[in-house]
């Protein structure tokens, strides 16, 4: 597993080359969906509508996608380390001239990094007490660089709020409301 500094960004995959006998450019996906979260808010259509893209990309008369380089993650299986995990075999089957497809369904929050506001996604573990230090969250930056490669091409779907996380005045929590529905996107 690749080490995340506190507060940073890591560097970027390494993906291999390609070599000219190597076959066409391939697709690989990713996709997760969290409506189940211990300590948030449920939100039970993002579980299903990863699932229905899933299925509508792997199913032979519909997208036709090769299941063996599309990952499906939902609730309990979305841990940091297990996406973590997912990027890092995602990035040993890439080429230069490959696609990527991340889909994301579930609370998302923006908080302060540096003086910058940082977009981040809850996972399964994510406890808003703990957000400060990013452990328990993806930020959206990290995935950016972590997919930034020369020739890749790359599609990131955000299906998640961005609402301010910040304590209140009277100290309650504040930013976790709601998930746009994805209906009809295949």
């Amino acid at each position: 597993q690749r080490a995340v500094p506190r507060g940073g960004v890591p560097s970027r995959m390494s993906f291999p080359q390609r070599s000219a006998t190597e076959s066409a450019p391939r697709a690989h996906v990713l996709i997760i969906g969290i409506g189940a979260y211990p300590t948030l808010d449920q939100l039970p259509r993002a579980r299903r509508e990863a699932g229905h893209l899933y299925r509508s990309l792997v199913t032979p008369d519909q997208c036709g996608h090769h299941a063996d380089s599309a990952v499906l993650l939902t609730d309990a299986q979305a841990t940091r380390s297990r996406i973590l995990q997912a990027l890092d075999e995602l990035s040993a089957q890439c080429g230069p001239a490959d696609a990527v497809l991340f889909f994301f369904a579930g609370h998302g929050c923006l908080r302060q990094l540096n003086g910058r506001d940082e977009h981040l996604l809850l996972l399964t573990e994510s406890r808003p007490e703990l957000l400060e230090y990013f452990d328990e969250a993806l930020a959206v930056s990290f995935l950016l660089a972590v997919t930034e490669v020369e020739g890749l091409r790359r599609l990131l779907i955000l299906d998640a709020c961005r609402n301010r996380f910040d304590h209140n005045r009277g100290g309650a929590l504040e930013g976790f409301r709601g998930v746009a529905s994805l209906r009809n996107l295949v």
